[in-house]
């Protein structure tokens, strides 16, 4: 993938044109992480935020969890601490979110 290969702008040339066309509830919300972290991996953390942000509420809780987590790493990012903590806090106190392979611990860790 274009991202992998550090071609971030093309990656979000592609994506952006995939989710222009309408795709099925969750192919659009992986297509929104991987924008996302695209825009992370460049240091947009506004943009970013906002496509982790259209995931959060998805009805599969795996990839809210992803959004949740990936969403305080933006917060992280622009160095608001208190909300980057409300962000993270969760994946450690509630029960829901401390069973997500690969994200509940890394974002226990942050």
């Amino acid at each position: 993938m274009l991202s992998e290969r550090d071609q971030y702008d093309d990656a979000i040339k592609l994506l952006s044109e995939a989710l222009e066309k309408e795709p099925p509830a969750e192919v659009s919300e992986q297509l929104h992480l991987r924008l996302g972290s695209c825009f992370l991996a460049k240091n947009d953390a506004a943009a970013a935020a906002g496509e982790f942000e259209a995931v959060q509420q998805s009805p599969n809780p795996a990839l809210a969890a992803e959004a949740r987590y990936r969403t305080g790493e933006t917060l992280m990012l622009a160095k608001d601490w208190p909300a980057a903590i409300k962000q993270l806090t969760p994946f450690r106190d509630q029960d829901p979110l401390r069973n997500f392979p690969a994200v509940s611990d890394r974002a226990v860790l942050r």
